[in-house]
């Protein structure tokens, strides 16, 4: 993918299986940002999703296997991944359940798959282990059939120029 703005995301693009080496580069400078990984070993037949993430000087790689088989009928699939590098651990809580559906979601790290049936659900975004709110209540409407990624993304710094956000993408 080339000029992928902060928060956006490309379509798939495909790869050989076996050991490769991924490099992020910044569109302006044209000198490398990020080495994702030296010798990353991929299965032909799977497909993966590479997220950019932290400050630009210190910015690092990581690599999520998707899951892309359909969910279940009425249901859609939804995954979260926390990409704040000054945000502590995450539990998330779908429509007001009392114990997290995802607990402690370290930074560089992507929850396994929720299914869900289709619809609205509001999603509350807490500090692990606390009351705190990382963020306010997220509502994302979730389609049957579909497969999401929705990461958190931004600072949870006071007047930060990008402020923690929940960006929902389509993995299908």
């Amino acid at each position: 993918a080339t000029g992928l703005a902060y928060g956006l995301a490309s379509a798939y693009a495909p790869a050989k299986g076996g050991s490769s080496e991924m490099k992020i580069t910044n569109v302006v400078t044209t000198t490398p940002v990020v080495n994702v990984t030296n010798n990353l070993t991929l299965s032909g037949s799977a497909s993966y999703s590479v997220f950019l993430m932290g400050p630009a000087a210190t910015a690092q790689g990581v690599v999520l296997l998707d899951i892309l088989s359909p969910p279940a009928a009425g249901n859609a699939l939804v995954r979260f991944v926390h990409a704040s590098s000054d945000t502590a651990g995450l539990d998330i809580f779908q429509d007001d359940a009392a114990t997290a559906n995802i607990a402690a979601l370290a930074y560089r790290s992507g929850s396994g798959y929720l299914s869900v049936p289709a619809g609205a659900h509001d999603y509350k975004i807490n500090l692990t282990g606390t009351a705190n709110a990382a963020l306010p209540a997220q509502a994302l409407t979730l389609e049957a059939g579909r497969i999401y990624t929705s990461v958190v993304l931004g600072s949870s710094a006071a007047g930060a120029a990008k402020p923690l956000s929940l960006n929902l993408l389509l993995d299908r």
